[in-house]
C-alpha cells in the first residue's frame, strides 16, 4: 500500500483549494517556525495552500469545502511538525469555537452539511495555541447556461435509487466539426464544490466516436480529455523529494493523486491506456521499477541480475512488500503495451521488463510463495485498506494479512509468470522459460484446487492467514473477473462467476457481502475500473446481462458526475452518501476526479470491449461484443458505429461496425464478416504487414444471439447498517475457552444479529460437525468439542439463509508456547548482543544488513509439526504505511549443521500507540524429528533497498536503507502430531 491509502485510512473529502496563498518572506513563519498547511482528505493530504500570517502569530488559510465529515492536521511539508486539537474526542469540530492545539498525531474532524467557504486561523499569540473555524458566505453557482449557442443538445435522464430523477445534458458547438467542443452539465449535485458544468474538446492524435449519440460521443471525448488531463511532465508527493516535483513524462494518478503508482498505472494501462499514448506507459511502468541502493546491492547474496532491477511496491500495509505482493500487477500494464510498441522500443522495453519481472520472481518465490498449497502470500490487490475488507482484529496482527491468500493478487503473480517466461522464450533463456511456464501451470492448478468453493460458485477472495489458512466466504470483483480473462477459470467456472456474484441495482460492487461498521471506499463501493475488468470477463464468458449492467455503470457515473470518478456507493451510485445519522459511515471516503483507472477503464470499455479492438503481437483483431441492450439504448440512432483516428504502430485506422436490426430480447450480436481496406479478412487477424498508412477496417454484425444467463442482483437501502442478506455478521469474539475433561467450552460473545450458525476450525480445517453444539441465549453461545486438537482454533458466524459468513476470528493456540528471550543463554548475536536497559531485555533496533542472531541448543521432545515466530515490535511507522517491513531470512539447523527449513519471515509495522505491546512474526512452520537444533535469523531485503525510495521523506529513505525491529525473542508451538 502506499500514500493513497494513508490518505484513505484516517479521511476523506469533497474539497477544493482556492488557490495558492504565498508566505511574503522566510521571516514571517513568526511563532511556529516553519510553514504549515491544512491536510486532509480533502487536498489529498498535500502540502499546497500555506497559512499565511496576518497579524504577529496570527495566520490563516481559506479553502472551499463540500458537505461531509473531514479529517484536519495541520503541518509542514516533511509531517515532521503536526498540530492537532488538544481534546481530540472523535466529535467533529463546531464553527466559530476556539480549540487548543497541541503537537501530536492525532486528527481533528470537521463536520460541514453544506458546500462552503471555510477560514481557518490559527492563533499562537497565547502561551496554548488555538485553532479557530468560520463559516463564510455559501459559495456562489454560475447562472450561466454553459450549452448556449450550441448546435445541437441532447439529454440522458437517470432514475435515482429514491425514486427521484436526474439528468445529464450534452451540447456541441457545431455537429460536424471534425473535432467537436462539447458541454456537459448535470442536476446531481457532485462530490467537489465546482460549477456543475464542464467543457471539453477532442483533439488530433486521439481517437474520436461517432455512434449517432451525441451523448456517447461526448463521453468518450471526456475520456480522451481526462487522458491527456492525466498526462504530465512532472509529478509530486509530499513523501517523495520533499513534496518538490519530479520531472518524468508520465501518467499521473488524478485530479488528487499527483503520483505514479504501480497497481493503479498498471490496471489502467492495461484497460485503456496504452490505446492513446503507449510510449507514456513505456516511461511510466519503467519509473515503477528500481535497482538495488549502491550501499546494500554488495551486502546481498540475491543472485539476481542488473543490480536487483525489479518491480515498486508503493508504500502501505505494515511497511509494504511482501506483507503485499501485488507489485506483479505491473505484467499486466507491461504485456499489454509490448503489443502496442515496435522496433528498438520494443526490444529495450522488452529486455527491461524481463529484468525487473526474473528479479521480481525470483525474489518472490522466495519470500511470498507457500510450497505447502502452491499459492503466494499478499494482501488483496486493490483492496489495500485493511479495515475495508479484511477482520478489525488484523490491525493488531499484519501478519496474519501478509500470510493469507489472496485471489487477484495470486492472478496477477499468474500474469506475471505467464510474460517473463513469454519474454525469456523470446531472448532465447530457454531454462528460464521452462521454469516460469511450469510455475504458472501450478499456480493456475492451486487456484483451482484451494480457492474455488463450489457451494458458491465462487472463488474465495482470501484465505485466513497462517495457523489457519481456510478459503473465506469472501469475494471480491476484481478477483473472480481477473481468473476469467487470463484463462485461469475455464468456461464452466466462468458462467458460474457470472451467474452467482451479487450485484446492485446500479453495479456489482468491488466486495460482497458488505463489512458492518465499516465507512464506503472499497467497502459498499463500486469502482469503475473494477467493472471495467466485470465487463471484460462477461464479454469474454459471452454473458449480456453481466455486460449490460457493467456497461450503464460505466457510462451513468460519468454523465451523472462530469468525470470518470474513482468510486461511488454501491446501492445507490452518489459520489457521497451523506449519512447523517451515522457520520462515521458516510462515504466513499476519498473519491478523485479523472481517476487514472477509472479513465483507462472508460476508453477499454470503448475500444476493448464495445468495438472489440484486440491488439496482438501478430496483428490486431475486431471482436466487438455489443449487446441488444445497448443497441436499442445508447446505439438506437444510427445503423453503425464508427471509431475515427485510432493510431496503432504508427498505423492510422478509421473502424465502423455496421449493426443489426434492434431487438428486445436478451443477447448479443455475434459478427459475420471483417474487411481491410475494403478486402476482407478471413483469417479473423488482421497482420501489421498488411496494413496501409491509412486504413479503414469495416465489421458487420449478424442477427441476435440469445443467452438467458441472468445476473444476481439485490436491493437494499442504501442507509442500512446490516441488512441481513448485504452484509456479513460481525466477527465472533471467543470470551473464553476452557477445557473441561475430554471437551474444549468456548463461550462465544453475543451477536448483534440474530439466526446465525457458528463454525469452528481447527488449523484451518472444519471440525466434524457432531462435535459442534449450540445453545444461544441472552449471554451468548457455547461451543462443546473434542479436547483431542493441537495447534489453533478460529470460529465463523454464518447466515444459513442468506449465505453470508463473517470473517474467521483470531486464531486461539490449543497448545502451550515455549518463548526463548533475547538474554537467554542460547541466545548470540553478531556483532554482539546489545541489550536494552529495563524490567524486559530486548534488542533495540536490531536487524541491520551485517548482524545475525543465533539460538541454540532448542530441545524438541516430540516429533510433529512445529511454528517459529519472532516476538517482536516494528515501530518505523504507522501500519498503513512507509517502506519498512521488518524481512528477515530465518534457518532452521539440525544437530549436525544441515538446513531443515529456510523462510523469510516478517515483522511488519506495529501500532506506535501500543508500543508496550509484543507481536509475533509470520512463522516458519516445518515438520520436525525429535533432537536438538538451531535457529539463524539474518538479513534479508525490503522496499526501502530500492533506488526509487532515496528520496522517500520517512524511514528507509532520505537517511539510507532501514530493516530494523525491536526483538524480544523468539516463540515455538508445537502446532500438529
Amino acid at each position: 500500500m502506499h500514500l493513497k491509502i494513508h490518505l484513505y485510512i484516517i479521511a476523506f473529502s469533497l474539497l477544493t483549494l482556492t488557490g495558492a496563498i504565498h508566505i511574503n518572506a522566510a521571516n514571517e513563519h513568526g511563532p511556529i517556525g516553519d510553514i504549515y498547511y491544512p491536510r486532509g482528505g480533502f487536498n489529498g493530504w498535500s502540502a499546497e495552500t500555506p497559512f499565511t500570517q496576518i497579524k504577529a502569530g496570527l495566520y490563516e488559510v481559506n479553502l472551499k469545502m463540500a458537505p461531509g465529515y473531514h479529517e484536519l492536521k495541520i503541518a509542514n511539508k516533511g509531517w515532521r511538525n503536526l498540530w492537532c486539537v488538544k481534546a481530540m474526542d472523535d466529535k467533529a469540530l463546531d464553527f466559530g469555537k476556539k480549540y487548543p492545539l497541541i503537537k501530536g498525531k492525532h486528527g481533528s474532524r470537521l463536520w460541514v452539511k453544506q458546500t462552503s467557504s471555510i477560514k481557518m486561523l490559527i492563533d499562537f499569540r497565547q502561551e496554548e495555541p488555538v485553532l479557530l473555524i468560520e463559516q463564510s458566505a455559501l459559495l456562489s453557482r454560475s447562472d450561466s447556461n454553459p450549452h448556449q449557442g450550441a448546435e445541437e443538445q441532447s439529454r440522458l435522464n437517470y432514475k435515482t435509487y429514491d425514486e427521484k430523477n436526474e439528468s445529464v445534458t450534452f451540447s456541441v458547438e457545431k455537429t460536424n466539426s471534425k473535432y467537436r467542443s462539447y458541454s456537459q452539465s448535470t442536476t446531481q449535485i457532485l462530490r467537489d464544490p465546482v460549477p456543475q458544468f464542464s467543457k471539453y474538446s477532442e483533439k488530433p492524435g486521439f481517437p474520436r466516436l461517432r455512434s449517432g449519440s451525441l451523448s456517447f460521443d461526448a463521453l468518450f471525448a471526456l475520456a480522451q480529455e481526462e487522458c491527456r488531463l492525466n498526462s504530465v511532465e512532472e509529478i509530486k508527493d509530499g513523501n517523495y523529494n520533499e513534496g518538490k516535483p519530479l520531472a518524468h513524462s508520465v501518467f499521473e494518478t488524478g485530479e488528487k493523486w499527483h503520483y505514479v503508482w504501480t497497481r493503479d498505472l498498471s490496471y489502467a494501462a492495461d484497460l485503456g491506456l496504452c490505446f492513446t499514448d503507449p510510449h507514456r506507459v513505456v516511461n511510466s511502468l519503467i519509473f515503477k521499477t528500481g535497482r538495488l541502493r549502491p550501499e546494500v546491492a554488495h551486502k546481498t547474496s540475491l543472485n539476481l541480475v542488473e543490480n536487483g532491477l525489479q518491480i515498486v511496491q508503493d508504500t502501505g500495509t505494515g511497511g509494504s512488500w511482501p506483507i503485499s505482493t501485488d507489485r506483479v500487477s505491473w505484467a499486466f500494464g507491461a504485456t499489454k503495451v509490448l503489443a502496442y510498441i515496435k522496433g528498438e522500443k520494443r526490444q529495450a522495453f522488452a529486455r527491461h521488463a524481463y529484468d525487473s519481472l526474473k528479479n521480481t520472481l525470483v525474489i518472490d518465490r522466495k519470500a511470498a510463495f507457500d510450497q505447502e498449497d502452491g499459492l503466494y502470500s499478499g494482501e488483496q490487490s486493490f483492496l489495500d485498506w485493511r479495515e475495508q475488507s479484511y477482520s478489525k482484529w488484523i490491525l493488531d496482527d499484519l501478519a496474519s494479512l501478509g500470510s493469507a491468500k489472496s485471489l487477484s493478487t495470486n492472478a496477477c503473480h499468474y500474469q506475471a509468470l505467464a510474460l517473463a517466461a513469454k519474454l525469456a522464450n523470446e531472448f532465447g533463456d530457454h531454462s528460464s522459460h521452462k521454469q516460469f511456464a511450469e510455475w504458472a501451470n501450478e499456480l493456475k492448478l492451486a487456484i483451482n484446487e484451494k480457492l474455488w468453493l463450489e457451494d458458491a460458485g465462487l472463488y474465495s477472495s482470501i484465505t485466513a492467514g497462517h495457523h489457519d489458512s481456510a478459503a473465506l466466504h469472501k469475494f471480491d470483483w476484481l478477483g473472480q473477473s481477473l481468473v476469467i480473462i487470463t484463462g485461469i477459470a475455464g468456461p464452466e467456472r466462468a458462467q458460474k462467476i457470472m451467474q452467482n456474484y451479487p450485484h446492485g441495482p446500479l453495479g456489482a460492487p468491488v466486495i460482497f457481502p458488505q463489512q458492518p461498521d465499516v465507512s464506503v471506499y472499497h467497502n459498499r463501493a463500486i469502482w469503475p475500473f473494477v467493472t471495467t475488468y466485470g465487463l471484460k470477463a462477461a464479454a469474454r464468458s459471452k454473458c449480456s446481462d453481466v455486460a449490460d449492467r457493467a456497461y450503464e455503470t460505466l457510462i451513468r457515473g460519468a454523465a451523472l458526475n462530469l468525470s470518470n470518478m474513482e468510486n461511488l456507493e454501491w446501492l445507490s451510485a452518489q459520489p457521497l452518501l451523506l449519512d447523517t445519522a451515522n457520520p462515521k459511515l458516510i462515504g466513499p471516503e476519498i473519491n478523485s476526479k479523472r481517476q487514472l483507472w477509472s479513465v483507462g477503464g472508460y476508453i477499454g470499455m470503448v475500444m476493448d470491449t464495445l468495438f472489440g479492438l484486440k491488439v496482438k503481437d501478430a496483428g490486431l483483431k475486431c471482436e466487438p461484443f455489443i449487446t441488444s441492450r445497448l443497441r436499442r439504448s445508447y446505439l438506437k440512432e444510427s445503423n453503425k458505429i464508427s471509431l475515427l483516428n485510432v493510431n496503432l504502430r504508427g498505423k492510422k485506422i478509421d473502424i465502423t461496425i455496421h449493426l443489426a436490426e434492434i431487438n428486445n430480447d436478451q443477447g448479443y450480436y455475434p459478427v459475420v464478416s471483417t474487411s481491410l481496406n475494403h478486402r476482407k479478412v478471413n483469417s479473423g487477424i488482421i497482420t501489421w504487414d498488411s496494413l496501409l498508412e491509412n486504413n479503414t477496417i469495416e465489421v458487420t454484425l449478424g442477427s441476435l444471439k440469445r443467452d438467458s444467463l441472468k445476473a444476481k442482483v439485490l436491493s437494499g437501502d442504501p442507509y442500512s447498517k446490516d441488512a441481513a442478506h448485504l452484509f456479513a455478521p460481525r466477527v465472533p469474539e471467543v470470551e473464553s475457552m476452557e477445557r473441561i475433561n475430554n471437551k474444549i467450552r468456548l463461550k462465544i460473545g453475543k451477536q448483534e444479529r440474530g439466526g446465525l450458525s457458528y463454525k469452528v476450525y481447527v488449523n484451518g480445517k472444519v471440525v466434524d460437525s457432531t462435535l459442534q453444539t449450540r445453545a444461544s441465549d441472552v449471554n451468548g453461545t457455547v461451543i462443546s468439542l473434542a479436547n483431542r486438537q493441537k495447534g489453533y482454533l478460529s470460529v465463523v458466524a454464518f447466515d444459513e439463509r442468506k449465505q453470508v459468513y463473517s470473517h474467521h476470528s483470531k486464531p486461539i493456540s490449543l497448545s502451550l508456547a515455549k518463548t526463548i528471550y533475547v538474554d537467554d543463554a542460547r541466545v548470540t548475536a553478531k556483532p554482539g548482543l546489545k541489550l536494552s536497559n529495563g524490567p524486559t531485555p530486548y534488542l533495540s533496533n536490531w536487524g541491520k544488513t551485517d548482524e545475525r542472531l543465533l539460538i541454540k541448543d532448542i530441545h524438541i521432545s516430540e516429533s510433529g509439526k512445529y511454528s517459529f515466530q519472532c516476538l517482536y515490535r516494528n515501530l518505523q511507522h504507522r501500519i498503513n504505511l512507509g517502506i519498512t517491513n521488518g524481512v528477515k531470512k530465518a534457518m532452521l539447523l539440525n544437530s549436525k549443521g544441515d538446513v531443515v527449513c529456510e523462510r523469510i519471515i516478517q515483522m511488519p509495522h506495529t501500532k506506535k500507540e501500543a508500543s508496550h505491546k509484543w507481536h509475533l512474526s509470520t512463522p516458519l512452520i516445518t515438520d520436525l524429528k525429535a533432537g536438538k537444533y538451531k535457529l539463524v535469523l539474518e538479513d534479508y531485503i525490503n522496499m526501502s533497498y530500492l533506488d526509487t525510495n532515496e528520496s522517500y521523506g520517512s524511514s528507509g529513505g532520505i537517511d539510507g536503507a532501514v530493516n530494523c525491529i525491536d526483538l524480544r525473542g523468539y516463540s515455538i508451538s508445537h502446532i500438529k502430531n
